[in-house]
């Protein structure tokens, strides 16, 4: 939070950069409403900078959070949509990833 307050005002790539992991921290600590806003903001910048990375990555976040809240069966949709995401953007590496964090 310190680093979002001191680096991110005005400027949406590192709002987005920062929001992912912090949503994380917040559903370790049972925190589902601030883990949710974290990830919305995130997508909603990430559309607004058109990255085609987002596809892949912010469900990969938003599957971690799911998982961590007691979703099982949402993290690996979510995680399936990440998949063929990356498949679509022949992001191969992250199938891996993704594949990993489904098992």
């Amino acid at each position: 939070r310190a680093l979002l307050a001191a680096h991110g005002a005005g400027r949406p790539t590192v709002r987005v950069t920062l929001n992912c992991p912090l949503a994380v921290l917040y559903a370790l600590q049972s925190r589902p409403d601030e883990a949710h806003h974290c990830l919305a903001e995130a997508e909603r910048l990430a559309g607004k900078l058109g990255f085609a990375e987002a596809e892949v990555f912010l469900p990969v976040f938003r599957a971690t959070v799911e998982a961590l809240l007691g979703n099982g069966t949402t993290a690996l949709d979510l995680l399936g949509r990440a998949d063929a995401a990356a498949r679509r953007t022949g992001a191969a590496g992250m199938r891996t990833a993704v594949a990993l964090d489904a098992a």
